[in-house]
């Protein structure tokens, strides 16, 4: 009886992560509509800050977005001076972005294009930044663009996901903690929470050091939460 109930559990949950996916896949097409308000609520208001990790590590100067979203971050990107562009392979995002962009009156260049092929010159940017992004980022081909987009020591900077949701301090709201841990159940059963258990390090490491990248896995901790940051920074070719 017991196992027959542990069955029906472990079934349960695989539905709901597969129906959960194939939700969270839809917010970048269909339901892209709905995005901001989906991931506000299943992080628990963290959303913004967690993205924030990426842009606060940015140099001054040209910037590239890789999969920009609803283009909060090309926004306040380019509302501090900075030349902002963006790209995104999703119609619906790049309709929402130039919609955000035009009613602030900022002037930031969007693309709706493949990081497979940059439509952009060698060595015009930077920095490159991509937030919670898709399994497309960790494409060989993808990363060999955003080398070649890249000036000399230029930054790459991936937040690939949230380590760790940690929850509200002791002291802090009890209902916060609460859907703290939910979220926490909803980002572990989906596989949008980074396992740092995982021995993939040293291989992403690697295969970044092939391409012409010294790279650095770090550990963001913030009040609620600890989010995963990827800083890899283009070696200036010897002439």
């Amino acid at each position: 009886m017991h196992t027959h109930k542990s069955s029906r559990i472990g079934s349960l949950h695989k539905m709901i992560a597969h129906f959960l996916r194939f939700f969270f896949k839809a917010l970048y097409t269909n339901l892209s509509w709905a995005y901001d308000a989906v991931a506000y609520v299943s992080s628990v208001g963290q959303w913004r800050a967690w993205q924030r990790t990426g842009l606060c590590v940015l140099p001054p100067g040209e910037s590239l977005e890789v999969g920009f979203g609803t283009g909060h971050l090309l926004k306040q990107r380019a509302s501090i001076g900075n030349v902002a562009v963006g790209i995104d392979i999703s119609k619906q995002m790049t309709r929402i972005t130039k919609r955000r962009l035009l009613k602030a009156n900022i002037p930031v260049m969007i693309a709706q294009a493949s990081t497979f092929h940059l439509p952009f010159p060698q060595s015009m940017f930077y920095s490159v930044l991509s937030t919670f992004p898709s399994d497309f980022i960790y494409r060989y081909e993808t990363f060999q663009e955003i080398y070649r987009v890249l000036k000399p020591d230029g930054l790459m900077v991936i937040v690939p996901g949230v380590e760790k949701i940690s929850g509200a301090p002791s002291a802090g709201n009890i209902l916060v903690r609460v859907l703290d841990k939910t979220s926490a159940w909803l980002y572990a059963l989906t596989g949008e929470q980074i396992n740092p258990g995982l021995d993939w390090k040293a291989e992403l490491m690697q295969q970044l050091k092939d391409i012409g990248f010294t790279t650095t896995i770090e550990s963001v901790p913030l009040e609620r939460s600890v989010v995963l940051r990827i800083v890899a920074q283009k070696i200036a070719p010897n002439v």
